[in-house]
């Protein structure tokens, strides 16, 4: 399988798990992450769906995140990249991602986060990579930069103030067509 970067490749090559695999995790889509993917000539319903989320599923979460959801009957609704029984919907057998760089920007970012301070850190411990002391050269091991992923999540983060009413319009079209997702 041709994944996104050599560790990646060095996981599925091991038979471990790869993020694009999980199925119990969600990721969040940006404006900007819909938009490239919809270039490529998908449709939203192809990749996107809405996943409603509890108090309960948020506690702990940054206020940013929490604010990006929109807010319907209780329940926080956030638009998220599609799953199958096999993962993500552009994991493609044989060939890995099938978007590469046009990928999401979570997707880009995992497995780094930036806590409240700034710092770089580790999302969790799924990755094998966050089983390491965070080095530059962790970076490079996913072909980013130190740089890139604060600039990732800088996008993650502005995504959330700039684009809230275009989220909610297209929440609205996806809950229309029936796109949900699994929580």
């Amino acid at each position: 399988m041709v994944y996104t970067n050599r560790m990646c490749l060095d996981c599925a090559a091991r038979n471990r798990g790869t993020c694009c695999e999980l199925k119990e995790h969600y990721l969040p889509l940006t404006i900007d992450d819909i938009n490239r993917i919809l270039s490529l000539g998908y449709k939203l319903e192809d990749f996107a769906a809405v996943l409603f989320l509890s108090g309960e599923d948020l506690k702990g979460e940054e206020e940013w995140w929490i604010k990006r959801m929109v807010v319907k009957d209780g329940k926080h609704l956030v638009l998220v990249m599609k799953t199958s029984n096999h993962g993500c919907v552009m994991l493609k057998k044989g060939i890995g991602c099938s978007i590469g760089e046009h990928r999401g920007t979570m997707c880009r970012l995992f497995p780094f986060w930036m806590d409240s301070h700034g710092k770089i850190t580790y999302l969790d411990d799924f990755c094998e990579l966050s089983k390491t002391k965070l080095t530059k050269g962790s970076f490079k091991k996913i072909g980013e930069t130190q740089e890139k992923v604060s600039e990732l999540y800088k996008a993650l983060r502005d995504d959330t103030i700039k684009n809230m009413a275009k989220h909610r319009e297209l929440i609205e079209f996806l809950l229309k067509k029936g796109c949900l997702a699994k929580s």
